[in-house]
């Protein structure tokens, strides 16, 4: 493979590294060549420029047109903010590198189950056992909007990609499609025999898929609104549901202990993942959709190659624990685990090594985070607390009392700052 002499320029005092570079490196491989002591730069967010392009997640410098002789700019710029939920209900909003919290979120009736930020960051939207959702200028703190419409609990909300719109999946079988800028409720998804547990875009925008406790998942066209397959083979609750980047994939969690990949086109059962002994709590791919990670009550975390169906890795907690959560890195060379052990882990994609290990709280973890230069981590856990951790040391950097009353369930970095 070609190698190619480039220039890195870092640091407040614009220290110049020269390194011997592959036009196949991501932001991982020019990050662990470039020494980086500045203090300022601890538990923040390092990025790399080449001219305006930014080399983010699994682009490589071959994409971004460097060559030899090339100068890239290394900058740390602040944490993104972040948002915890509690499941009292108590949704925060952070300022992760200062540990300060910039709003508190009030206006629902009943527990919170879900928060997410719009694309750009700006808004935040909620999902309430009060039958409601609610969006939030994530800058301000004010309530923008209530999304009424639903007749039982909402358990899921998310964005478009555009973040025009927002979908919303509910207990009284619906999933429906709102405007962000005026509210109203554009199509309700009627067709679920049970209730729907979640609801997500496809990555082009041009499909939703549902899943339900009448063990079906449902694929449906955003222009017509039209049911464009109904995915039947699940013997329980599909729980969860993630489309592959491209858009061409779906895969789906289930509470009888598999995972399936489906080919969105046709609806097609392509692969079935059989290998836990309980349910499967979620499924995710990797940034190039050529694995897949779960997460199951068994204890173990397992990687899957999706062209074959065959696991790959089995990342082992403890059988007599649930993996809470399980998802790759920015880049996709590592899984981020969790566990009601406690424990949070880092774990490399290609050997199932466990590279970090970071002991949370003894009362159980229920999801991490990694920052998109995957050396910081947030993590959510049973004691109320949200934690800020340097990846690569172990080290926690800031605690976010983010609930007196209850455990927090959700911590995550905005995807824009």
């Amino acid at each position: 493979m070609s190698r190619m002499r480039v220039t890195v320029a870092s640091g407040l005092a614009g220290r110049k590294t020269s390194v011997s570079a592959s036009p196949e490196w991501v932001l991982q491989d020019v990050l662990a060549r470039v020494p980086w002591d500045d203090a300022a730069a601890s538990c923040s967010c390092r990025r790399v420029f080449f001219g305006a392009a930014e080399l983010a997640g699994h682009t490589t410098l071959g994409a971004l047109g460097v060559t030899d002789g090339d100068r890239l700019t290394l900058v740390a710029s602040p944490l993104p903010p972040v948002v915890t939920l509690a499941m009292a209900g108590e949704v925060k909003i952070w300022d992760a590198t200062s540990g300060e919290c910039l709003h508190v979120l009030q206006g629902h009736r009943n527990g919170v189950y879900s928060a997410t930020f719009s694309p750009d960051g700006l808004v935040l939207a909620t999902a309430s056992l009060d039958s409601t959702a609610m969006l939030w200028s994530t800058k301000s703190g004010e309530c923008l909007g209530t999304l009424q419409g639903h007749s039982r609990s909402v358990h899921s909300i998310v964005f478009s990609p555009d973040g025009q719109a927002v979908v919303t999946a509910s207990a009284d079988t619906t999933a429906r499609i709102w405007s962000v800028t005026t509210r109203e409720c554009l199509h309700t998804l009627r067709g679920h025999a049970s209730a729907v547990a979640s609801a997500v875009f496809s990555p082009d925008g041009l499909a939703i898929a549902t899943a339900s406790a009448d063990k079906a998942a449902r694929i449906w066209s955003t222009s017509s609104t039209m049911c464009l397959h109904t995915l039947q083979g699940h013997r329980d609750s599909v729980s969860y549901l993630a489309f592959s980047r491209d858009s061409h994939l779906l895969a789906t969690a289930s509470s009888d202990g598999a995972a399936k990949i489906w080919m969105v086109s046709s609806g097609q059962c392509l692969r079935t993942l059989c290998g836990h002994s309980c349910f499967v709590k979620s499924v995710v791919f990797s940034p190039d959709g050529q694995a897949a990670v779960t997460a199951s009550g068994d204890g173990t975390a397992r990687i899957w190659s999706t062209s074959s169906g065959k696991c790959l890795r089995t990342l082992w907690e403890d059988t007599s624990c649930t993996m809470t959560s399980a998802q790759f890195s920015p880049d996709g060379r590592a899984v981020v685990t969790t566990s009601s052990r406690g424990i949070a882990r880092i774990w490399a994609a290609d050997s199932g090594k466990c590279m970090h290990k970071l002991i949370v709280s003894a009362q159980g973890v229920d999801s991490a985070m990694l920052s998109p230069d995957g050396q910081t981590m947030i993590t959510s856990s049973r004691d109320g607390q949200a934690r800020v951790w340097s990846a690569g040391t172990e080290r926690c950097c800031r605690t976010l009392g983010a609930s007196a009353k209850s455990s927090v369930t959700i911590a995550s970095f905005a995807p824009a700052w």
